[in-house]
């Protein structure tokens, strides 16, 4: 008897809220987030979570329209479930705005490069600095889409190109339940299939926590894909009555010891963010790629220096790359060693940058 009035109470539920409700509240939730800064890290596990290691993290300030992003790349994922070191590790720092979309990579900005930057001190010192210029990335309801922005990673999205409200405009007629998770709290589900029909998308709002996302199960409905799963096991409240994912598990199906963790640190929101943490500037002497032109630019003090084709650039890159090899090659025997200790300042520089960012991570961790 209990357990049909339990069944009955859920019912109740389903016939009081419908899915276009459901989904204005979650959105009321993310229009109260006006500015929103934080750290995040990206651990994974191949034992079951008794070993863990740092692959990405991410620093993130965002103001109105404006995000900026900067992330540090330690390990890339291969098939496999296996991991590869990257020396150098790679750094990221990315823009987004309503008119366009700028990333650089190779870019430190704890170690900026002497500016003009050269090839032959690229070549020295393994970092290789580049810039892009893209069209404006589409938004989602709170902020940007796409594999440089950090929303998908704060579960504001379905995953780093749909929004909850663009798989529901693809599934109009479904209908949400509710039930109580494994921690006892009551959520609701919203099955939405892509829209292309090749994925479903089982996606939990949590009301006790703004109708944050608190679960997403993902499964492929037709082609290759694996079927995953990424709960929140822990939020935290940076704002009153606004919450934030503080911790989250990914796993994929049929590798129970594979696991991925999410972990958001020092995170603000509504609170002012200074024009210095929202500016971006390409370094002097680096190109930049403009996509929708299709034209590169050598940039100079803050705009281009002179525009160059593909052919153009390449031509540039091999002259530019055989000078500084020239350099190496015929250079003062006497002035030998100071290349090299610059060779191996660069190292050092770069090894202790990996080890600093470790210590960081591992100790934001255990925090």
């Amino acid at each position: 008897m209990q357990t049909m009035m339990a069944i009955v109470l859920i019912s109740g539920f389903v016939g009081q809220i419908g899915s276009e409700e459901l989904v204005k509240r979650h959105e009321e939730y993310l229009r109260s987030i006006r500015s929103l800064k934080c750290s995040i890290d990206q651990r994974v596990s191949f034992d079951g979570g008794k070993n863990w290691t740092v692959t990405k993290t991410f620093k993130l300030a965002r103001s109105g329209e404006v995000e900026r992003v900067h992330s540090v790349e330690y390990f890339r994922s291969l098939p496999g479930y296996k991991l590869e070191r990257l020396i150098p590790i790679v750094h990221t720092d990315s823009m987004f705005d309503a008119k366009s979309l700028l990333s650089m990579q190779g870019y430190n900005p704890e170690h900026p490069p002497a500016e003009p930057v050269t090839a032959l001190q690229q070549m020295v010192t393994r970092q290789k600095i580049g810039g892009a210029i893209r069209a404006a990335q589409q938004a989602g309801t709170f902020g940007y889409k796409g594999a440089l922005s950090c929303d998908y990673l704060l579960l504001m999205l379905a995953d780093d190109t749909r929004s909850l409200r663009e798989l529901l405009d693809s599934n109009p007629n479904v209908k949400p339940t509710a039930r109580k998770n494994e921690g006892g709290e009551e959520v609701w589900d919203l099955p939405l299939k892509s829209e292309d029909g090749r994925v479903l998308f089982e996606i939990s709002l949590a009301p006790k926590h703004g109708y944050a996302i608190t679960e997403i199960r993902r499964r492929p409905l037709r082609g290759n894909g694996g079927t995953g799963r990424a709960v929140v096991t822990e939020f935290c409240e940076p704002d009153r009555g606004i919450f934030l994912p503080k911790v989250y598990k990914t796993t994929i199906a049929g590798n129970p010891k594979y696991l991925r963790e999410t972990i958001v640190r020092d995170a603000q929101v509504n609170s002012p963010i200074s024009e210095v943490e929202l500016s971006f500037r390409f370094p002097e002497g680096i190109e930049v790629a403009d996509v929708q032109k299709n034209v590169y630019y050598l940039w100079g003090k803050g705009s281009p220096s002179r525009t160059l084709t593909t052919e153009e650039l390449n031509r540039r890159r091999e002259e530019e790359y055989a000078k500084a090899r020239k350099t190496l090659r015929t250079m003062n025997p006497n002035h030998t060693w100071v290349f090299a200790l610059i060779g191996i300042s660069a190292v050092v520089i770069v090894f202790l940058a990996i080890l600093r960012y470790r210590q960081r991570a591992s100790a934001s961790l255990l925090s």
